[in-house]
């Protein structure tokens, strides 16, 4: 369960964007036809069963049982959402009404619903979003929230009316629908905005990680249970929940890699780099069809970009990172930048303060680099790998609310200055199609945190 959001202006234009590109609109004037008439909805069992759980959890009706939690979710949602956590975030909604149920179905799939709940008062109305993993039949994503998803009171009618309007509000704005063609996959431009213009891209990185990590896999030079020792000198800042782990800890490849896509753990990432190297990611670079390599040499791991932001760092109203920083953009040398970056391999997070990154730090230079066009080509070459496509899906983005796709595979990224959104989705007669975008500003902060 998540907190209720509240999303700025921009934020809920980005979204409303990419959701019209994400149902399948494929040229930019192309007006938005009327949907037909949908027919009845139901609940498949399974579904059905925990959202009545819930529901008598939030009404009373059943006590909160930390054994029946663990025994509901999957252990990834757990992992981001302990129990005590979820108890908490509970007893705060059960103040908002009484006598809760369920009083519409906005859309239901085999493993996926979306539902108006609210009190016997009739207000406040929220929809709840509940998906599951068919095979365990545990919860995978839950998520509750006012109302309605992000609404426009205007809603562009077309692709090219939402760009107009994104590039009216003075962002930097790129965007990607492409299909995906091929057992040698390659992208077939469908619609697009700068696709091959070159933006940070926060932690949609990660999948270039992910990707070193499924070519050393089939190199037989890691496995997905291969057990991995947490330690201190890869520890990292949020977004994540790795971090917390004490020294020592152990953890598998797979369960760091699913929660660097699925979380965008920056710690599992970081551990994911040291296990598998940065230059073997700066091959994936290549190798997953990057087209502007050099732009992330040397590639860095996630603790040497807060810490070339934040070091030093003490005026919040500035967009220049700290001294270390600072001397970081003053060469443009790889291999200077990588004999800088040597001397912070034990460097501590500890006195880095995120509260001072309000505003867009070095998003042009200290970061990572990549197109609309770069991401299709990695998205499309990961899927052949069946670990890799299952760990992309764990996390949707957002709910298909219509269960328009059979699979949908997301990964984000966000950071003061930079909100990023990737989605690779099959459906009918075997289409394969990959939606991208990327709104960016180097003075106005957009995105929140480094996070997914």
């Amino acid at each position: 369960m998540r907190a209720v959001r509240y999303l700025s202006r921009w934020i809920l234009f980005v979204c409303a964007t990419l959701l019209l590109l994400q149902v399948g609109l494929t040229r930019a004037h192309r007006s938005l036809a009327a949907d037909p008439p949908d027919p009845p909805i139901s609940i498949s069992p399974l579904v059905q069963d925990h959202i009545e759980w819930v529901v008598a959890l939030v009404n009373g009706a059943r006590e909160f049982d930390e054994v029946e939690y663990q025994e509901r979710f999957s252990p990834v949602f757990i992992e981001q959402v302990p129990a005590n956590l979820f108890k908490t975030q509970l007893e705060g909604f059960q103040a908002l009404g009484e006598s809760w149920s369920v009083t519409g179905i906005e859309s239901s799939t085999s493993q996926r619903a979306v539902v108006r709940i609210s009190p016997a008062s009739g207000e406040p109305v929220f929809l709840m979003a509940i998906a599951v993993d068919a095979a365990e039949g545990t919860i995978v994503m839950l998520q509750i929230q006012t109302g309605e998803f992000p609404t426009l009171e205007d809603p562009p009618a077309t692709i090219g009316d939402a760009t107009d309007r994104l590039l009216d509000m003075g962002y930097n704005f790129s965007f990607l629908v492409a299909d995906v063609e091929g057992d040698e996959p390659a992208c077939a431009f469908l619609d697009g905005l700068n696709e091959d213009v070159p933006t940070p891209l926060g932690s949609m990185f990660k999948l270039y990680v992910l990707g070193a990590v499924v070519d050393a896999i089939n190199n037989g030079t890691l496995a997905w249970n291969q057990s991995v020792e947490i330690l201190d000198r890869y520890k990292s800042l949020p977004s994540g929940i790795v971090q917390f782990d004490p020294p020592g800890t152990m953890k598998t490849v797979r369960k760091l890699a699913e929660l660097m896509i699925s979380i965008s753990d920056n710690t599992a990432t970081d551990h994911l780099m040291g296990l598998v190297g940065r230059r073997a990611v700066e091959v994936a670079l290549r190798d997953y069809g990057h087209s502007a390599v050099h732009l992330n040499e040397p590639f860095l791991f996630t603790r040497e970009f807060f810490y070339l932001k934040l070091s030093g760092k003490t005026n919040a109203n500035s967009t220049m990172p700290g001294k270390v920083g600072q001397m970081y953009l003053a060469t443009t040398e790889i291999e200077e930048r990588r004999s800088l970056l040597s001397l912070m391999e034990n460097v501590s997070m500890k006195d880095l303060d995120l509260m001072i990154w309000t505003r867009p730090i070095a998003v042009d230079g200290i970061e990572w680099f990549g197109t609309p066009l770069d991401l299709c080509n990695v998205l499309a070459r990961l899927h052949l790998n069946e670990e890799a496509a299952r760990i992309l899906k764990i996390n949707p983005g957002i709910p298909d609310e219509k269960g328009l796709w059979s699979y949908v595979g997301f990964k984000g990224g966000s950071e003061p200055g930079v909100l990023g959104m990737a989605w690779y989705v099959e459906g009918e007669g075997g289409i394969r199609r990959v939606v991208t975008g990327t709104v960016w500003d180097t003075d106005r902060a957009i995105g929140n945190g480094i996070e997914s």
